[in-house]
């Protein structure tokens, strides 16, 4: 596939003249027909799982592993669904429409690059003091086994780099949607769902794994400073993964909502012509003070947050789902005490 046209939207996006952009081979795995986010996640699985068990190296990294494979392809074809459904608000041609849908899918090459020499060496950080590295810090010879997991965890940390990269940049190209977008109708702001929606999803990058963190057990307590550092590491970028597609909406709707109370303001000190802008000017000629109070109370009362019910309702599921499994992890091992 050939890159659009280089316009000035691409500076918006994150991309410019210059700038080499490629598909990272993540994402590449869903362009086969038969390859559906699933089946990346099941074949991951299959590959990864045995081995690691047969080698007796954590399990957690395989199952996260297939797991990031599969969620990033489901999360991009979300993505791009979602912007979709945006484009009837958003204030540009064709062209420029088709140069940010490329840029979900086509990071710049340097950053993928980056990825595959970082991996290795945040693997040996995190892990420095599993057995694996400490075999491999003391010079011994490595068997076959040993060598696999070193090899899966640097695999892990590559794809897991290029995942964040992908979905921080994404984050950032639908944050500046915002400022692409018309006229700010405040009566009907759930047309801005999508930001928020899409803000939540990348939570999924962070609450599978998370949920996946009682496998752990399976390998003992040796890799739990692994996992408490993967999470400092990985807490504030889920809250900025987050946050950021919403970001620059949110502004624009706090922005509007300030001009529309002023506007009130002014009408309630009897220069009605002030509401010709506002979204209820049909009958600005005609509403009452008291209609204006109550608008007023309104409008103060509209979120700034792009969010609907269904949104808060899945954000708060995402939060629930890994302490659930915690909680059962923990539950499960104080009963086989209390048996065995």
């Amino acid at each position: 596939m050939n890159s659009p046209t280089v316009d000035n939207s691409q500076e918006l996006i994150g991309l410019g003249n210059g700038v080499v952009v490629r598909q990272s081979w993540i994402l590449r795995l869903n362009s086969l027909k038969w390859m559906t986010p699933f089946r990346i996640f099941m074949l991951g699985t299959i590959i990864f799982g045995p081995l690691s068990l047969a080698a007796e190296t954590p399990i957690l990294t395989a199952a996260m592993l297939a797991y990031l494979l599969g969620i990033s392809n489901y999360l991009i074809n979300k993505q791009e669904l979602e912007l979709r459904r945006l484009r009837p608000y958003v204030s540009c041609d064709d062209g420029v429409f088709r140069n940010i849908e490329y840029s979900l899918r086509h990071h710049r090459r340097v950053y993928l690059i980056v990825a595959w020499l970082a991996g290795p060496i945040i693997m040996l950080v995190v892990n420095y003091n599993s057995p694996g590295v400490t075999q491999f810090r003391g010079g011994g010879q490595l068997s076959f086994y040993a060598i696999w997991g070193l090899s899966l965890a640097s695999l892990f940390w590559i794809t897991l780099i290029q995942v964040l990269t992908i979905f921080l940049t994404n984050a950032m190209s639908i944050s500046n949607l915002g400022l692409m977008l018309g006229k700010i109708d405040l009566l009907d702001t759930g047309a801005l769902v999508p930001f928020a929606r899409i803000g939540i999803r990348n939570l999924l990058i962070f609450v599978g794994g998370y949920a996946l963190i009682p496998l752990m057990f399976f390998d003992g307590t040796q890799y739990s400073q692994a996992v408490m550092v993967s999470l400092a590491i990985t807490g504030p970028i889920a809250i900025a993964l987050l946050v950021l597609p919403m970001y620059r909406v949110r502004m624009r709707i706090g922005e509007e909502k300030d001009r529309e109370l002023n506007r009130i303001q002014v009408a309630m000190h009897g220069n009605h012509e002030a509401l010709s802008d506002s979204p209820i000017s049909r009958d600005a000629a005609t509403i009452s003070f008291t209609g204006l109070i109550l608008y007023l109370q309104m409008v103060q009362d509209i979120s700034e947050w792009p969010l609907d019910f269904p949104v808060v309702v899945r954000l708060s599921l995402y939060i629930v789902i890994p302490l659930l499994t915690w909680f059962g992890a923990a539950l499960a091992e104080r009963l086989v005490d209390l048996v065995i």
